[in-house]
């Protein structure tokens, strides 16, 4: 599946607009038809470099959408379900997410999606960088 995305290639360049290829989806993915999204602090601290991340990079980790598909292992998300996606991790159940302190520990190392009807949908965001 090809779309169009803003991809930083080098620290303190501008973003540019291109087509990007999204690989097939693994087991745990979830593909999500975005509605709207938006950069962040966390962002704009890999744009200048304080904040290193492997480049080039789709930036934007924070959405809102409608699932498209999802990998064979998905259980909590499924295609047509209206989801918020965030870096802040949520596993929906533990202490920190019951009382609305996360991020959450056990999830801590993923970027997750929360969809409203079943708060968690254990997924991960991933896309193929333009070779």
């Amino acid at each position: 599946m090809d779309f169009r995305a803003a991809v930083l290639h080098e620290v303190g360049r501008p973003l540019v607009v291109e087509r990007v290829t999204l690989g097939p989806l693994g087991p745990h993915d979830v593909l999500v038809r975005l509605r709207a999204s938006g950069l962040c602090h966390t962002d704009l601290e890999v744009i200048e470099g304080s904040l290193a991340y492997p480049l080039p990079i789709v930036l934007g980790h924070e959405g809102a959408g409608v699932v498209e598909a999802v990998g064979a292992q998905v259980t909590l998300a499924r295609r047509g379900d209206h989801v918020v996606c965030s870096w802040n991790p949520s596993c929906g159940h533990c202490f920190y997410c019951d009382t609305t302190s996360p991020p959450c520990p056990p999830t801590r190392s993923a970027a997750w999606c929360t969809s409203p009807a079943r708060w968690s949908s254990r997924t991960r965001s991933r896309s193929t960088a333009p070779a």
